[in-house]
């Protein structure tokens, strides 16, 4: 299962889950730092910084993040926060 996440709030509700461990994150760039990131990775967080901002209101955006998530990760269930 993928998440992508777009806002600081919608990463602290993932990250309280306990399930967190077995999920794949993919976060907007600028909720993390690449320390961040790897901090988590280290934790055996599946995380993932996208490689551009994506705009919540942003229909187009969020759009062209899923299709390449779904290059990324063909035949899984990919959830938006919004």
């Amino acid at each position: 299962m993928i998440i992508l996440v777009l806002t600081q709030k919608g990463f602290h509700e993932i990250m309280k889950l306990e399930e967190s461990v077995h999920l794949n994150i993919w976060v907007n760039p600028h909720l993390l730092s690449k320390e961040e990131i790897a901090e988590y990775q280290n934790r055996g967080i599946r995380i993932t910084g996208c490689a551009y901002d994506i705009d919540v209101n942003s229909e187009d955006q969020i759009k062209n993040a899923l299709k390449m998530l779904s290059q990324n990760h063909p035949n899984e269930v990919i959830f938006v926060e919004r």
